[in-house]
């Protein structure tokens, strides 16, 4: 199909990026090379879009499926979850929704950042009961520098998976309670942070949160 000189005569359409160097490569998508280190010559790709959200949705009356850029937050607030809040930031990767008439769950993929790497996983199984009382518990886990794949399976415990394979991650257990009272919703959320199940010098870290939001 093609020849040597078709080969070279594309050599004109190629440029040259350094590391470090930012790029446009289009209207509001920036690209730039990170050396890898590992391998010579080799660099990884950071892509940056001004696009807050972009994904791909599979829906079905038992679960659904969002894959791509979206903002999130994780918890009963309207805007500040201990978990995750909702910010201006979008994160990429995939959130899972099975829901029931009276029990759901959710489970959250994300690349947090690519520089480091730093990836998030995240779990919820909730308890609802018509609307009235919502009663659930959520696990995370933060980690960095390699991707554990037990940690993208959304129906394995995180804190399990930590000790099997001897990893050092940032596992958070989180309660949350909401009543809906007239046209009104109390809500409650404790969250235990670096949750260790090894003898460690630095204590684990605790918060929660009430409030009160109107419907």
């Amino acid at each position: 199909l093609y020849t040597e000189a078709d080969a070279l005569r594309t050599l004109r359409y190629f440029v040259g990026v350094g590391y470090d160097r930012t790029v446009e490569i289009a209207r509001g998508i920036r690209v730039t090379f990170l050396e890898a280190g590992h391998i010579l010559g080799s660099a990884m790709v950071l892509l940056e879009s001004e696009e807050k959200e972009g994904m791909v949705r599979l829906d079905h009356e038992r679960l659904r499926l969002d894959l791509g850029r979206r903002e999130m937050q994780w918890g009963p607030g309207d805007a500040h979850g201990l978990l995750l809040s909702s910010s201006e930031k979008a994160f990429d990767g995939f959130l899972l929704t099975i829901p029931g008439t009276y029990l759901e769950f959710h489970s959250m993929f994300s690349l947090v950042d690519p520089a480091m790497p730093k990836f998030l996983s995240l779990h919820r199984l909730g308890l609802n009961l018509r609307g009235f009382l919502r009663i659930g518990f959520s696990e995370a886990i933060l980690s960095a520098d390699s991707l554990e794949p037990l940690y993208i399976n959304p129906f394995l415990p995180f804190y399990l998976s930590q000790w099997s394979t001897g990893r050092d991650d940032n596992a958070m257990w989180s309660f949350d309670l909401q009543v809906r009272l007239f046209n009104s919703i109390a809500y409650a959320e404790l969250l235990i942070d670096d949750f260790m199940y090894e003898d460690d010098p630095y204590p684990d870290k605790i918060a929660y949160q009430v409030g009160l939001k109107s419907l």
